[in-house]
């Protein structure tokens, strides 16, 4: 639904659903749940539900040279699967278990800003709240993650992101044209689970923010084009995947790395 209150004005209210890509399982685990008689969602496409509400806001101002956005988003998954044992006769059965509920709320902020008509700067944000609302219960299951706890946050979600970006692009004569960009992002440490210790009742942060800086210069001519790019220009060595922070072989960022790129387009 779409509300206009001014020329300049846009609020709108959005509700969809998604599901989780179906997890196989064998026919034989299937009948052995079925012959148990357990009603416990195994993580299955019709289990596995995710299901967005938004209300958002967008103007322009400026006459016309600033964009603003913002919304309030809020996530309800239902039956998110969790790796688990499931007490099922002869040995049981290991595998991912429904029945963990969760809601994440979001405030999403943007902005866009054109400085100069060649100069635009832009923000993004993202401010984040979890909660898991369910688990699984009884004694059916065994070998759930003691970190998920009801009332508890949901794992590998970061609270806060925040998005920098500044874009130049002018025609300087003679046919030539040069551009620039530059983004950066900084992303609070998200929690996670253990995975080499399953027994931990408590999540496992990531030993660092993520953060990462990238550049972009060149110029064009007629169907020439050349560009000079930097990835990770601040060289960031950050460890910010929870499951392997502060270890020897964890995650870390692909070094700094220069790219140099002709371009020549014969469609122009």
């Amino acid at each position: 639904m779409n509300w206009r209150p001014t020329e300049e004005g846009l609020v709108y209210l959005t509700n969809s659903s998604s599901h989780r890509a179906p997890i196989l399982l064998l026919a034989s685990d299937l009948r052995q749940i079925e012959m148990a008689g357990l009603e416990i969602p195994t993580g299955t496409f019709d289990a596995a539900k995710l299901i967005n509400t938004e209300l958002g806001t967008k103007w322009t101002l400026l006459e016309g040279k600033m964009q603003l956005e913002a919304a309030y988003v809020f996530s309800d998954w239902t039956n998110i699967p969790m790796w688990a044992q499931l007490n099922v006769p002869p040995f049981g059965l290991s595998l991912p278990v429904g029945g963990t509920d969760g809601d994440i709320k979001t405030i999403e902020l943007g902005i866009a800003w054109a400085i100069h008509d060649y100069f635009t700067l832009n923000y993004g944000g993202a401010f984040t709240d979890t909660k898991v609302t369910n688990i699984p219960d009884g004694d059916d299951v065994t070998g759930y993650p003691p970190a998920v706890q009801l009332g508890g946050d949901l794992f590998n979600y970061s609270p806060t992101t925040h998005n920098f970006g500044l874009n130049y692009n002018q025609a300087v004569g003679n046919g030539w044209n040069l551009f620039g960009g530059l983004n950066y992002v900084i992303r609070d440490r998200p929690d996670g689970i253990n995975v080499f210790d399953l027994s931990a009742t408590e999540y496992v942060p990531s030993r660092d923010k993520f953060k990462n800086l990238s550049l972009n210069f060149g110029a064009s001519k007629d169907r020439w084009t050349v560009t000079f790019a930097v990835a990770n220009a601040t060289n960031e060595r950050g460890m910010f995947q929870p499951a392997t922070a502060n270890r020897i072989d964890g995650f870390i960022l692909a070094p700094r790395t220069y790219s140099l790129q002709f371009t020549y387009d014969h469609m122009r």
